[in-house]
């Protein structure tokens, strides 16, 4: 019987990208650059995400170092009002997805929630998941730097169920990333769905859903939540 569930933030409950492109926007405006935004961005991408595969341990802050190497790799030159204008933006613009708060509504009496991050800057993460006003239905929140481990890795998702309480049987994880996410919980021996979005690649998550209002059917019907 499933007596919790656990969500990813971004790109599962929350569009980071919508947040993240319009923040970048705004540095390429101020940059000068004569760039695609696009082209910015998929850089910027690919250096968080190799950040992101050294743990991003040398690294004081992850937003700064993504933004200076990629003006950089652009010709251009880095100033600290890049990072205050990109804050202005992805600190305080973090778009809910439609149904999102409802589903967390309709779970907050019926399971315990948790929220787990792969996060390595705790106070940007801690200053978004309050903006986006999601915070008040969880009863767990793990973020990867604080917990001292990043999902896939077991410990992520073991730190996650001791916190809650529950044995791993127990507990049903909800994310996007099939790495990340849903390689990370079937590991740990979690109950899986993913949130899936055009293209999308095969999945080993028990479960797929597009948009919040058919995933009721699914915590209903096949996992008796909601009965």
């Amino acid at each position: 019987m499933i007596k919790g569930v656990i969500f990813d933030f971004d790109m599962t409950l929350v569009d980071y990208n919508r947040s993240d492109r319009s923040a970048l926007a705004r540095v390429l405006e101020l940059s000068g650059l004569n760039i695609g935004l696009e082209e910015f961005r998929e850089l910027s991408g690919s250096i968080v995400e190799k950040a992101f595969d050294g743990k991003c341990s040398d690294f004081a802050n992850i937003h700064r170092y993504r933004l200076e190497e990629t003006v950089k790799c652009f010709g251009g030159k880095f100033q600290e009002a890049f990072l205050d204008e990109y804050y202005k933006i992805y600190l305080h613009t973090v778009p809910v997805y439609s149904g999102a708060e409802d589903m967390l509504r309709f779970l907050k009496d019926k399971v315990k929630l948790g929220l787990l991050t792969n996060a390595v800057d705790p106070w940007e993460q801690k200053a978004r998941i309050a903006a986006s006003k999601l915070e008040p239905y969880f009863d767990v929140i793990g973020i990867g730097y604080d917990i001292g481990a990043y999902k896939p890795e077991l410990e992520a998702f073991t730190w996650m169920s001791d916190k809650l309480n529950l044995g791993r049987e127990e507990i049903l994880f909800i994310g996007d990333s099939e790495k990340h996410d849903i390689v990370g919980a079937k590991n740990a021996g979690f109950k899986t769905i993913k949130k899936i979005y055009p293209g999308h690649k095969p999945t080993i998550a028990d479960d797929v859903f597009t948009a919040y209002g058919d995933l009721y059917e699914i915590l209903e019907k096949k996992y008796a939540i909601g009965e």
